[in-house]
């Protein structure tokens, strides 16, 4: 068996520090090339899908005149989308738009808004001549709120019906407005002078006092005096010159038969 001998092996080759350090240093250039090449093929491909595009300024609390010539500065054109009550904006300026502040919009293209109608008002609805209950409901329902309630006599008008109210049917108010109202008692009640029925017979001051529609609840019989037939009218109250009106009561005492002694 023969040997054979083996060269020593040869030692690995060594980069100088330079070289390492110039071979780093084109690496992080070209990727930083590379990333401005990205970079600017981004921005450009941004800038061609956006080309001809404008951006939407604010419209908010202007008017409209004001707000279509601001969107014509841009190549825009303004539209009046509708209405709607607000609380802050005052009436007739814009409340809204869409699409909002900041966006992009190529040119032509509609901005749409909607214009405040100031604070809420509702419409006092008409009440006369309604039962004062029905209106009290009606007003609830129409979000505003009964006031004030007077009282007075009518003749010709149903008790408990509205006669006029404030303010009147067609006005605004704010919601929870209140609305007062005037209503009838019905007809005034006629007055009398009480008159002097002492001495008369009941059948007669009965008949008088029915037709004036006056009551008489309380007869109280007493003992007849002497010469006094019965039935007849001795003491009154109220006593004669007093105001009656329909509906009083009258106390009346009346002389009863004479009883036998024997």
């Amino acid at each position: 068996m023969t040997i054979v001998p083996v060269s020593p092996s040869r030692p690995g080759k060594s980069w100088p520090a330079s070289f390492l350090r110039s071979a780093v240093k084109w690496t992080a250039l070209g990727v930083a090339l590379i990333g401005a090449a990205v970079l600017s093929g981004y921005l450009s491909m941004r800038k061609a899908v956006r080309g001809g595009e404008v951006t939407v300024p604010s419209l908010h609390g202007m008017q409209l005149n004001d707000a279509a010539a601001r969107l014509v500065q841009e190549g825009l054109v303004l539209e009046k989308s509708g209405e709607r009550t607000d609380p802050q904006i005052e009436s007739g300026l814009i409340v809204s738009q869409d699409p909002p502040e900041g966006s992009h919009l190529k040119r032509n293209r509609k901005v749409r808004v909607m214009v405040s109608l100031g604070r809420e008002v509702l419409t006092v609805p008409q009440l006369v001549g309604q039962p004062a209950r029905r209106a009290q409901i009606g007003l609830q329902q129409s979000g505003l709120k009964l006031g004030q309630i007077a009282y007075v006599c009518s003749d010709g008008s149903e008790a408990d019906r509205i006669l006029a109210q404030e303010p009147p049917a067609g006005s605004k108010r704010m919601p929870q407005g209140e609305v007062d109202l005037l209503v009838s008692k019905g007809n005034r009640p006629r007055i009398w002078v009480m008159p002097a029925v002492e001495g008369r017979d009941l059948s007669s001051v009965t008949r008088l006092f029915n037709e004036a529609g006056l009551r008489i609840p309380n007869v109280r019989q007493e003992a007849s005096r002497e010469g006094i037939s019965s039935g007849i009218v001795l003491q009154q109250y109220p006593l004669s010159g007093y105001p009656l009106k329909e509906g009083d009561s009258i106390s009346l005492v009346v002389s009863a038969e004479a009883e036998d002694h024997e």
